[in-house]
């Protein structure tokens, strides 16, 4: 069986269509848990219209506690040999599940991660697709995963892999609470911890590009503090492996990568919210002073926050990986 965890909140217009996509999954032998996380609007009585007519939905009312919460919420009362994450405002391929319980059962695969395509929601025309390309050996390490999705193959996010319910429970990952970027830390840690990875090199998952979003909405100093959180537990994880191990040089990979992306947001903030995030700032410098850069010397730089994005970029062009 295999558990579809759904967090919902505040998407009655797109609703319907997601749910309907798991309903019609050619896989039958599903799970669908449904978490109301405290939405103001018709989510929870769609909920219970479903959970009225087919016996697998699951439906959990909750008070709001943000995205990771509502996941941990249905992970917890998960059931399911495989679990998976799917958001409230996308969809799937109707055989999404058949293809990738096939290719976790054949390689016996921690997790499975695959291919999506991203749509404007006002045009609903393709934006983008998250390609995979050239051979992925089961057995590879972190390094090799994160590099090449630092080089555009694939994206983070959760609903892009299908995991192992046993996985996930000896490697005890949940998601971090009160933070957005939520499948940045979940699948970075995810990635250092899997022993066997595959891939299903099919484009099954429909990412609907919105206004008001996560990820598109207008950066607040409250974004660039849960990036920060997201690499100060990554810096925690590194501290678990050998220092030029597999694991921590990948990790190395996605603590730049996450302090370009805060830094970007830092450039899109007022002047009230830069002051106000100076101090999330200095985390960050402190943090990637303490990047190893492979394949140039080790730098531990100290940085002035002015210089901050010219010491970057420095580092940056220095690395051969990226």
């Amino acid at each position: 069986m295999v558990s579809i965890i759904v967090p919902i909140y505040k998407v009655e217009k797109y609703l319907r269509e997601c749910v309907d996509s798991v309903i019609n999954q050619t896989y039958s032998d599903l799970e669908i848990i449904l978490v109301d996380d405290g939405s103001p609007d018709n989510c929870g009585a769609i909920c219970d219209e479903y959970a009225g007519k087919d016996s697998r939905v699951v439906v959990i009312h909750k008070e709001n506690g943000g995205q990771s919460d509502a996941k941990n919420a249905g992970l917890a009362v998960s059931q399911g040999e495989y679990i998976y994450f799917l958001d409230s405002d996308d969809y799937i391929r109707e055989d999404t599940i058949d293809c990738l319980v096939k290719v976790a059962e054949r390689e016996q695969a921690d997790f499975v991660f695959f291919k999506g395509v991203s749509f404007n929601e006002e045009t609903k025309k393709k934006a983008q697709v998250f390609e995979i390309s050239g051979e992925y050996p089961t057995q590879c390490g972190a390094k090799t995963l994160i590099q090449r999705y630092r080089q555009g193959e694939y994206m983070p996010g959760g609903p892009l892999h299908l995991y192992a319910a046993t996985f996930l429970k000896k490697a005890q990952l949940t998601f971090e609470k009160g933070i957005v970027y939520e499948d940045l830390l979940f699948s970075a840690l995810a990635y250092t911890r899997a022993q066997r990875v595959a891939v299903c090199d099919e484009a099954l998952y429909f990412y609907r590009i919105r206004q008001n979003s996560t990820m598109t909405s207008k950066p607040r100093p409250f974004n660039l503090n849960c990036f920060s959180a997201c690499i100060k537990h990554m810096s925690e994880e590194k501290k678990r492996y050998p220092e030029n191990s597999e694991q921590v040089e990948g990790l190395d990979l996605l603590i730049r990568h996450a302090a370009h992306e805060l830094i970007c947001l830092y450039g899109e903030l007022d002047r009230a919210g830069r002051k106000e995030c100076k101090p999330v700032i200095r985390e960050v410098r402190d943090e990637l002073g303490r990047v190893n850069t492979v394949g140039c010397r080790k730098q531990k730089i100290k940085y002035y926050l002015p210089g901050l994005w010219t010491v970057y970029y420095k580092v940056k062009k220095r690395c051969k990986t990226e």
